[in-house]
């Protein structure tokens, strides 16, 4: 097989291009940066900041201006990144044990020992992958954990470090649902080797529905109290890959297990359900505050654009300090103790009470940017408060995949829940509640119905399923309840277990039997809540399902484009582009074909963003590196086998290049005239093709597993 034949992201563009005022400095600082990085001589400059198992490097990073471009020099062999070994002091000085690139100024490397001494190396990476000016050597003592053993104390009303091995984390801490508009396999809430939290999200390539969702509920209210001020603290990177991936933390006054407020960017005036509450949300470099008031309708109270140039700037896999400063009236945010957010609550202040804890990645229809998936990277979750009185056992249906299954006019869906426990609590006095919970949604636009016959069989014994009721005033339709965006979650009481327990369950499998006039059912679980002190033994879900890890999702190809063929452009951002009538460049003689691989031009065609983020990073959290690129030249309507290699670049000489700038000649004097395809491609060190980094190229390819590698050419004619 040919090459052709066996090869046969997004981009992040919304960039702050309006340089005005005091941004004109970093323009002309930029400059002689740029220019000083194509010197032989030059070493990286090099922060470390220790925390709990992990050190986060800054390198060559300067807060206010964390874009500095790369400039590759005339001789295109300046640095467009680095690569970061580091090891154990103690250890062979000629053995590094870890090892990244990236072209990000702030990466963290992780698992680290506490309190340990370590030596980290930073040398400069060029686009061909090799080794250029000096490298800079620090010795550190190490992970810090002193910070998260303060927190372990502070955190009283909930706490979870994620101390666990690689797996689920605690269901006891943490409930977990997910939307029917997510990709089965491309979901998931799971801790690594690297000890942190990762939570993934992406949404179908096919289907009516566009936004999926995966949502974290924490299992202990936050306790608003009166003339008390609360703090939610945790550790967050974020993902700058623009408006369809999101995160949201919620504070809802009523239980639920998802919510209905899923218009991207916030959605100031939309209406949804559970209300009221307030909203967290954090859009590449925008985090915002909003109210849900009690009609459901969010209220933007305030938003911060600007942490591209607070210091605070977000970066795939690098998780900064987020601290929210939670009054009745008002509310505060630091982001590394910076403040970020400040605003009054005004008539939209918070009631005493308990408050439900959802922690939320949405996914916005992100094949439309040719973006499978994405993962958040997370760690540390807590706030303070009142200690919790109850522990509950969560047995669920499953892990990986879908539960759903759908009933229309009373016609049985059923579905199994493994309970291997003795349930009866350890003291005889002490009182279990079972509840059966789930979420109702539809998997197309076919209107959800109820009736007073739906019902729910358990054990034999039937439960029936409440009307839909909303929560707003004025309340919701039915049909904006639930449909194929919109989830809504039902809790049954399935009785006691105890001494005189009423609940029908079995040790072994319980068969849960839904019978509706038309609806879908999905996220099935039993919970057993017991006073704390008094619960059995517990056997977790990862001990019955099997679960996911980083290992288990797909690779994402690094985005490659051609940018210009000769002196015209090619606008990544024109949908179709593939397509002869929306691109036809007539040439002739010998053209430069500019490419571009993982990186976003800044000033023209030889300087690179210094923080490009494309949905290989996103999915991944790392940057694996270009092994080499390929251009590829075949008459329009001829196959695989007509196509002829123009040139194949090596980029991995010493080390897979972070990313790629370039041109390659093309000399068409070598073809007959005629239309003719050209065709980019790039592999990574894993051996994972690249992605077209065009508009449409995650619709055409119609799903994640085929993007990889996907066709798309760029149509020329050639008339010599």
């Amino acid at each position: 097989m040919n090459t052709f034949k066996k090869m046969s992201t997004v981009a992040n563009r919304g960039k702050p291009w309006a340089l005005i005022g005091a941004q004109l400095v970093l323009l002309f600082m930029s400059s002689s940066v740029m220019q000083a990085q194509t010197a032989v001589n030059i070493t990286p400059s090099v922060n470390i900041f220790r925390d709990d198992g992990v050190a986060t490097l800054e390198l060559d990073y300067v807060p206010a201006y964390p874009w500095t471009p790369f400039d590759i020099g005339n001789d295109g062999l300046g640095p467009v990144g680095y690569r970061v070994s580091w090891r154990l002091a103690s250890q062979n000085s000629k053995v590094w044990t870890g090892e990244k690139v990236t072209s990000l100024r702030r990466i963290q490397i992780q698992p680290l020992k506490n309190n340990v001494r370590y030596v980290v190396r930073v040398e400069y990476v060029n686009r061909f992958g090799d080794i250029v000016g000096n490298a800079a050597y620090k010795s550190f003592l190490g992970g810090d954990g002193s910070r998260v053993a303060l927190l372990r104390q502070q955190m009283t009303g909930f706490f979870d470090d994620f101390k666990l091995p690689a797996g689920l984390p605690d269901e006891r801490k943490w409930n977990t649902s997910f939307s029917k508009i997510n990709d089965p396999a491309l979901q998931g809430f799971f801790i690594n080797s690297q000890e942190h939290t990762h939570t993934v999200v992406g949404t179908l390539a096919y289907g009516y529905g566009d936004r999926g969702q995966t949502t974290h509920r924490v299992r202990d209210p936050l306790k608003m109290i009166p003339n008390q001020t609360r703090r939610i603290v945790f550790d967050l990177d974020g993902v700058n890959v623009g408006a369809r991936s999101i995160w949201y933390l919620d504070l809802l006054k009523e239980k639920s297990e998802m919510t209905s407020h899923i218009t991207p960017g916030g959605g100031a005036g939309f209406s949804g359900h559970p209300s009221p509450g307030l909203r967290f949300s954090l859009i590449g470099q925008e985090i915002a505050v909003y109210s849900i008031n009690q009609a459901g309708e969010q209220i933007l109270l305030q938003m911060n654009n600007t942490l591209e140039w607070s210091g605070v700037q977000t970066f795939p896999n690098v998780r900064r300090n987020f601290e929210i400063q939670l009054q009745h009236s008002n509310v505060r945010v630091l982001m590394d103790g910076i403040q970020v957010l400040n605003t009054p609550l005004g008539a939209n202040s918070l009631a005493s009470g308990d408050y439900t804890v959802h922690w939320t990645a949405l996914g916005y229809n992100t094949m439309k940017v040719e973006m499978p998936y994405y993962v958040l990277h997370w760690d540390n979750f807590g706030f303070d408060g009142p200690a919790p009185t109850h522990v509950v056992h969560n047995y669920r249906s499953q892990v990986l995949g879908t539960d759903y299954v759908q009933s229309d006019n009373q016609s049985p869906a059923t579905v199994g829940v493994q309970i291997p426990d003795n349930l009866a609590p350890t003291s005889s006095a002490a009182v279990g509640e079972a509840y059966l919970v789930f979420t109702r949604q539809m998997q197309n636009w076919q209107p959800a119905q109820w009736s007073s016959n739906d019902k729910v069989t358990v054990g034999g014994r039937d439960f029936p399923i409440e009307q839909p009721t909303s929560s707003s005033n004025p309340p919701m339709a039915l049909n904006s309840l639930i449909n194929v965006n919109a989830p809504y979650s039902s809790y049954i009481s399935l009785g006691t277990v105890g001494a005189n327990g009423t609940a029908p369950l079995v040790q072994g499998l319980n068969q849960v039997t839904f019978r509706a006039a038309g609806c879908g059912f999905h996220n099935v679980h039993i919970e057993v809540k017991y006073p704390r002190g008094s619960e059995p033994a517990y056997t977790p879900p990862q001990a019955i399902h099997p679960v996911m890890d980083h290992h288990d999702l797909p690779d994402v190809g690094h985005p490659a484009r051609i940018t210009r063929i000769g002196g015209q452009p090619v606008d990544a951002n024109v949908w179709y582009m593939n397509y002869i009538e929306n691109f036809n460049a007539e040439v002739d003689g010998t053209v430069d074909v500019g490419v571009l691989v993982n990186g976003e031009e800044f000033y023209g065609p030889t300087t690179l963003w210094g923080d490009f983020v494309g949905a290989s990073l996103a999915a991944s959290g790392n940057n694996h590196g270009i092994k080499r690129i390929q251009l590829w030249i075949r008459p329009v309507g001829g196959g695989p086998e007509s196509a002829t290699l123009v040139k194949e670049i090596a980029t991995n000489k010493k080390v897979g290049a972070p990313q790629f700038v370039g041109s390659i000649p093309l000399d068409t004097t070598r073809f007959r005239n005629g239309f003719y395809e050209l065709f980019l491609v790039a592999e990574d060190t894993h051996g994972v093709l690249s992605i077209p980094d065009f508009g449409s190229v995650g619709i055409q390819a119609g799903s994640p597993q085929a993007l990889n590698g996907f066709y798309f050419p760029i149509h020329i004619t050639i008339s010599n």
